[in-house]
């Protein structure tokens, strides 16, 4: 067999190789043959696999995990954190009450939160203040406690003339080292005149019939000229008499082109007999003008002081005068004794009169005090007088007088409570006795010329500096040679 395969593939080969060299006709060529076309068959669609639904899986039997192995509870550590000293919160932090109008009271709320967890105490006070009329907070003091909220109340009253205003108000917690502000401000912008001036009535309260503790309930009728709305700004300014209280019904109002509106008072006089007064004024937001009612009225003769107390200090040499305040008074008068009469030395707005360098001589002088109310009336009035607390008087005293030299020597017994002597004189022919000198020891020389009947006058100074209540004489009548 293998024999038989080796001559068939030397056949094949053979006849391969003829079929090569030789051409159409028989004879060779040099050109190769044509290569016969490649047949591709075409790719047999794939067998279709029939749909066989997927098997579901086999279910796993549920089997409970295992509880974890517990953790024995250990306490942790404690922390310390350091107190919080966050300060304070206020709100708000900045008030424009420019709205509230020319010359007018106005009200506002602050809160302060104390963001310390520490009780602090908190202190305001204003700051900064410019063109005001008046500013005041209350409390001025309070206490929070940690994350305590609490509020304070701003009172004033707006400037009485058109201009930018402003103030501070500072906050200190002694729990924070932190300050904290609240700035209240506005503006009040001069109107143009755009209009007519409000006409008002009637220009005055004349309250003189009135009686005292009683209250009166009054009308005032705005007329506005213009041909448009008028705002009309109504306060009380200037307002005197201790317990008076005005209260308005309104402190601003709309009025339509030629119409009259009224803005009821109600007054409440004095509680005691004294003068009492306020001024009303109207502005509004089409003139500049302001128009002005008084009220002014008279319960009564203001009453005399009483609880009167005198004190002096011979250190600063500070001479004091107070009393109890009279309900009513604008101002009190000072009066001391001159030339047989009562004259007016000092005017004092509160219930307190001072002199300084007062000496043992001034601290005895005799005072009269007057109050006196807003129509300038006084009442009766009442003296005052220090009390010194040195009664008594040198036992005895002496003079001689000197040729050679021109000398008086004026002598006296000593006293123990005695801090001094004043010594006076009156010379023949003089009617009150001059002042001539203070001595610490109880002995005086005095040059002059020799005189017959001079007077020699010793005050003793008591232990309070004051010059005592008594005195010793001694009337020189002729001279003793020395």
């Amino acid at each position: 067999m293998k024999k038989i395969a080796i001559a068939s593939f030397i056949l094949i080969f053979i006849f391969s190789s003829v079929i090569t060299v030789w051409g159409e006709k028989g004879a060779p060529t040099e050109e190769l043959y044509e290569e016969a076309p490649i047949l591709i068959e075409p790719i047999p669609e794939p067998i279709p696999i029939p749909d066989e639904p997927v098997p579901e899986p086999t279910p796993i039997p549920d089997k409970p995990l295992p509880d974890p192995t517990p953790i024995p509870d250990r306490p942790l550590p404690p922390i310390e954190l350091e107190p919080i000293n966050g300060g304070l919160s206020v709100s708000p932090k900045d008030i424009d009450i420019s709205s509230s109008g020319f010359y007018s009271s106005f009200e506002k709320q602050i809160s302060i939160k104390n963001l310390s967890e520490n009780t602090t105490t908190v202190t305001l006070s204003v700051i900064e203040k410019t063109n005001f009329e008046d500013i005041s907070i209350s409390p001025t003091k309070l206490t929070l406690t940690a994350g305590e909220t609490r509020q304070v109340t701003i009172k004033g009253r707006t400037p009485s003339e058109y201009c930018d205003f402003e103030a501070k108000i500072k906050m200190t917690s002694s729990a924070s080292s932190t300050t904290d502000y609240c700035k209240i401000h506005g503006k009040l912008t001069k109107p143009v005149n755009s209009g007519s001036p409000l006409s008002i009535m009637p220009h005055n309260f004349d309250m003189n019939s009135s009686t005292k503790n009683t209250t009166y309930s009054k009308e005032l009728s705005i007329y506005n000229p213009n041909n448009k709305t008028a705002k009309a700004y109504i306060n009380v300014a200037s307002q005197y008499g201790s317990g008076l209280y005005i209260k308005l019904s309104s402190s601003s109002i709309s009025i339509p082109a030629f119409s009259t509106k009224k803005v009821p008072i109600s007054i409440t006089t004095p509680m005691s007999n004294a003068s009492f007064g306020a001024d009303i004024e109207v502005s509004n937001n089409l003139n500049t003008s302001v128009e002005k009612c008084v009220i002014y009225g008279d319960s009564g003769l203001p009453n005399e002081p009483t609880n009167i107390k005198i004190t002096y200090d011979k250190s600063t040499k500070d001479y004091t005068i107070t009393w109890d305040v009279i309900t009513g008074m604008k101002y009190y008068k000072i009066y001391t004794r001159s030339d047989n009469k009562w004259k007016v030395i000092a005017e004092v707005p509160t219930p307190k009169y001072v002199r300084n360098n007062v000496d043992s001589r001034q601290a005895k002088t005799r005072y009269l005090i007057r109050g006196a109310d807003y129509h300038d009336k006084t009442g009766p009035g009442a003296i005052a007088q220090y009390t010194p607390m040195l009664t008594d008087t040198p036992k005895y005293c002496s003079v001689r007088y000197s040729f050679p030299n021109k000398k008086y020597t004026f002598t006296w017994s000593d006293m123990d409570l005695a801090l001094g002597y004043n010594v006076y004189i009156k010379y023949p022919g003089e009617e009150v006795y001059k002042f001539n000198g203070t001595y610490t020891e109880p002995k005086a020389v005095i040059s002059g010329k020799h005189q017959n009947h001079v007077y020699f006058m010793v005050y003793p100074i008591g232990p309070d500096g004051v010059e005592g209540t008594h005195y010793k004489i001694f009337h020189f009548i002729g001279a003793s040679i020395m």
